[in-house]
């Protein structure tokens, strides 16, 4: 196989701002990439593909002075790829979570981490992958013991999947992931 890139493009942007009615950092990004290469196999006739990616995502993070903050935001990526002598393949996908933080005095502490994967590659092919995490921390005033309850994989998701596309072909690739489970920590210090 010789490839060869004609041109290749890549731009991005990202803008923080400090929201301060709302006492909140809004950050904001988007990007579009492509590439356009020349693909010959084994002396046959070349086709030129092209393949493009747009992005684009929000995100928000509180700084309130208070027991309560929280971390949010989601990203979109569609991927796609074009040719004279192929089919058109997509894929869309996009990546969220929601972070919730509390803090009640100085000895207890909570948070709840939610993240969630959708990616959709036509009518037969959509997939909603979601994941809960959390955990409460006890520390006393003496400060050499600290007591903390953690859950991973809350919802008990089996499996997450992904599909990659690009000029030399199209990927599914898929993880087993660790079953629920329900932690009891203990920290000592001398």
């Amino acid at each position: 196989i010789w490839v060869r890139s004609p041109f290749h493009f890549n731009v991005q942007s990202t803008i923080d701002y400090f929201v301060e009615g709302i006492s909140s950092n809004l950050k904001v990004e988007w990007g579009i990439s492509g590439t356009r290469s020349k693909n010959q196999i084994n002396g046959h006739a070349s086709h030129r593909p092209i393949n493009r990616t747009y992005r684009a995502g929000m995100q928000l993070r509180s700084g309130f002075s208070g027991p309560l903050n929280f971390h949010v935001g989601a990203t979109s990526f569609l991927t796609g790829i074009s040719g004279r002598d192929q089919k058109d393949r997509s894929v869309f996908k996009t990546d969220g979570f929601a972070d919730w933080f509390l803090s009640l005095g100085r000895q207890f502490e909570g948070k709840i981490l939610y993240e969630w994967y959708f990616s959709y590659q036509g009518e037969q092919d959509r997939n909603y992958i979601g994941f809960l995490d959390g955990g409460l921390r006890y520390r006393p005033e003496s400060k050499c013991l600290q007591v903390e309850l953690v859950g991973e994989n809350l919802l008990d998701t089996r499996n997450y999947s992904y599909s990659i596309v690009s000029e030399q072909g199209f990927s599914d690739t898929s993880f087993r992931i660790l079953p629920r489970q329900v932690l009891l920590k203990i920290l000592l210090r001398f």
